[in-house]
């Protein structure tokens, strides 16, 4: 990397360089503001201020004993459910419910006729055949039946 003509860091501090690199340096003419073509723009030392600091709130919060889980407590307490909350549920469950999954889901799966079948496994480009193994007709939830 050829290193000729960039200044000393010393000259360069406060001075942000430029991300596309250099401007040409036939046409570059320094000034005390921009001592070296390599640096375009001096630093601001001025942070930008917000329209509305949120630190006077948090000093005051502070300063006043603010409890913020105390605050959300009363809150949530004084706002009432709206009314499909207050619903009691069912204290029975449905018949049925005792049974383990496996039951209702093979139940379902013989209803709709979706499941570990030799037609859909077919058309799901899982087997090669849709045919059943006991004989020519095909493997659907009404022969498996």
């Amino acid at each position: 990397m050829n290193t000729q003509g960039i200044p000393p860091a010393h000259m360069c501090v406060g001075i942000i360089p430029l991300s596309a690199g250099a401007p040409d340096t036939a046409e570059y003419q320094p000034t005390p503001s921009y001592p070296c073509p390599w640096c375009a723009v001096p630093r601001v030392n001025q942070r930008l201020h917000s329209r509305r600091p949120f630190h006077h709130l948090a000093v005051a919060l502070v300063n006043s004993g603010f409890n913020l889980l105390e605050s959300w407590r009363a809150t949530w307490e004084s706002v009432r459910p709206p009314a499909q909350f207050l619903v009691t549920p069912a204290v029975c469950l449905p018949p049925g419910s005792e049974l383990p999954r496996s039951l209702p889901v093979a139940l379902n799966r013989l209803r709709t006729g979706i499941g570990r079948f030799g037609t859909c496994l077919y058309h799901w480009g899982m087997l090669n055949t849709p045919k059943c193994i006991c004989g020519p007709e095909e493997q659907s939830a009404n022969h498996t039946l």
